[in-house]
């Protein structure tokens, strides 16, 4: 289930972490570190680039990080976990009258999500971003 993702590529890796949580993840990056081994982030594993498999080191899949925490219909903004699943944003933001933009140059950087309603916008004119970061020595931070 982990080795392949939507870019059909098929590469196994040596251990797979399921965290629920940001703690779980700087705990696997900790335990990484100490290990001498790489981490590859997997979201919702869709890349079509082969970005979330890997054959070596901890594949840290976030398929257990995937909820939709809120939506601000007024700011038009969603705040939602890593591994979250465009379809599942695009059916709670239905109910609102909203819709997901997913720009070329995001899916071209990160696939970054914006949340806007009937129009192209630049990235940054609609992404603003609340991150909880899990930093290389695996401490959490939020900026």
């Amino acid at each position: 289930a982990y080795a392949r993702d939507a870019s059909g590529l098929e590469l196994v890796a040596d251990a797979v972490a399921r965290p629920g949580s940001a703690d779980e993840v700087a705990a696997v990056v900790r335990e990484a570190i100490a290990g001498h081994s790489s981490v590859t982030p997997a979201g919702g594993q869709t890349s079509m680039t082969g970005a979330s498999v890997t054959d070596r080191g901890v594949l840290l899949s976030m398929a257990d990080m995937s909820a939709v925490l809120d939506i601000d219909p007024a700011m038009r903004t969603a705040r939602v976990q890593p591994g979250v699943r465009i379809g599942a944003l695009n059916t709670q933001l239905a109910a609102l009258g909203l819709a997901f933009v997913l720009t070329a140059s995001a899916v071209a950087k990160f696939s970054a999500i914006a949340v806007a309603r009937g129009r192209w916008r630049r990235d940054r004119d609609v992404i603003l971003a609340q991150l909880a970061t899990v930093k290389g020595a695996g401490h959490v931070m939020v900026r």
